[in-house]
């Protein structure tokens, strides 16, 4: 009689092992795998399909966490996609390009390397006012002041009462009993609707508030008396262009380069360029704050400890290559796991696998031991929820030719399930 192959009764599947040769695998493990879901009890079901809703040139694709709001460029336009998916243009000729998104309190904030603004109940705005360009223009006139030196500046205000930044401050000396007529630089920015004008005491280093006036009123300094709060938007100035942008305690933080701005606290129209920065050694290619930190995706995996800027420390958790546009945010009940911190999580994809980034500076690699990635330059990603089942879906670009996209055969998908692994 010959002898029969013991017979092997699989009753669910662990997930994808490419990491170990097939003869080396457990039958429990697929090989290859496509379009197919693992649910929690490891059985196997055909993932859904797709159905072309819109064509056109997308660049940019971006939902909030409430799925309310919907924002993408398409053929170099700004618009907002409507929840019958109608859209409505938002701002014109932003060019094809990728833009970051995040709100605050209800506020979309959006920029790139070459545009960035607010969008505020569907309407786009610049993103702080402008700075007034110019020096104010003193000359003596009528008054009641003391003989000296007074240095006088002024910002602009809109019509909510936000201030602008301010530029250096003019110096005029005058005679007793002389006043300091002030002319000012009539703004660009649609949004302004007055000034302020702050003065110094005579010969004093520290300005005050004297008055506020519409544009195209004159204003004249003529008693000290009427000198109040002091100026505190020396220097300060709209937002900069960058990369990305994400909230954390009260800030908000772009990036541009191996430079992180980050804003005044609560309030997110103003920056001070000259200081308010963290620099790293490399390129920032992603952010992750979570509750006590920044994560930084950059040559390496970093996590910027610390709840104000005067408190960071700056570490080297992992050296890994962080695959720019796979980051995905995640409330962290979604992955919970013995002995890391509660919070929310991100997911992110790295040359060495997929990454969990907890608080506290946690990093755990949830693909070691079964996952192999090839390298990607990009990507995106995007975590769902789907017949009870959790999923992070990253699309990585694994070329810079210029006919490489996210269709075809060019494209690896990699998807966690339940904390089962497929791709």
């Amino acid at each position: 009689m010959p002898n029969h192959q013991k017979t092997v009764v699989i009753d669910s599947f662990k997930g994808l092992n490419n990491v170990l040769r097939p003869e080396s695998t457990s039958p429990d493990y697929l090989k290859e795998v496509d379009n197919i879901n693992i649910d929690k009890s490891g059985r196997l079901s055909k993932r859904k399909g797709y159905t072309l809703e819109d064509e056109g040139n997308y660049s940019a694709l971006w939902s909030n966490d409430t799925y309310t709001l919907c924002y993408a460029v398409k053929d170099g336009d700004l618009i907002e996609i409507n929840s019958d998916l109608s859209t409505s243009l938002i701002r014109a000729n932003v060019g094809n390009i990728d833009i970051s998104f995040e709100e605050v309190n209800n506020v979309v904030y959006y920029t790139s390397q070459s545009v960035n603004g607010i969008i505020e109940n569907g309407v786009n705005r610049t993103w702080g006012m402008e700075t007034p360009s110019l020096l104010p223009t003193l000359s003596a006139s009528l008054g009641g002041l003391k003989e000296g030196s007074y240095q006088v500046s002024y910002t602009y205000v809109d019509s909510e009462g936000n201030e602008s930044g301010s530029n250096v401050a003019s110096v005029i000396s005058v005679n007793n009993n002389t006043g300091i007529s002030v002319g000012v630089a009539v703004p660009t920015d649609p949004r302004v609707v007055s000034y302020r004008v702050y003065c110094s005491t005579p010969n004093g280093t520290v300005l005050y508030f004297y008055q506020e006036a519409d544009i195209g009123v004159d204003i004249s300094i003529t008693n000290t008396s009427l000198l109040s709060s002091p100026l505190k938007m020396f220097n300060l100035s709209p937002a900069p262009l960058g990369s990305i942008v994400k909230y954390y305690r009260g800030r908000l933080y772009i990036s541009d380069g191996e430079t992180l701005w980050f804003s005044q606290p609560n309030q997110y129209e103003l920056f001070q360029l000259d200081s308010d920065y963290v620099q790293l050694p490399h390129e920032i290619i992603e952010l992750m704050p979570v509750e006590d930190g920044i994560w930084i995706g950059s040559d390496h995996l970093y996590y910027l400890s610390g709840v104000t800027p005067e408190s960071f420390k700056l570490s080297l958790k992992e050296r890994i290559e962080i695959v720019s546009g796979t980051a995905s945010y995640l409330s962290g009940s979604y992955i919970l796991l013995e002995n890391t911190p509660i919070g929310y999580k991100w997911l992110v994809t790295s040359n060495l696998g997929i990454f969990a980034l907890f608080n506290k500076g946690v990093v755990i690699n949830l693909t070691a031991t079964n996952l192999s990635l090839d390298r990607a330059i990009s990507g995106t990603s995007v975590f769902l929820q789907d017949e009870g089942m959790n999923q992070y879906l990253s699309i990585l670009n694994k070329s810079d030719e210029a006919n490489n996209s996210v269709i075809g055969d060019v494209v690896t998908t990699s998807v966690i399930r339940n904390g089962i692994t497929i791709s």
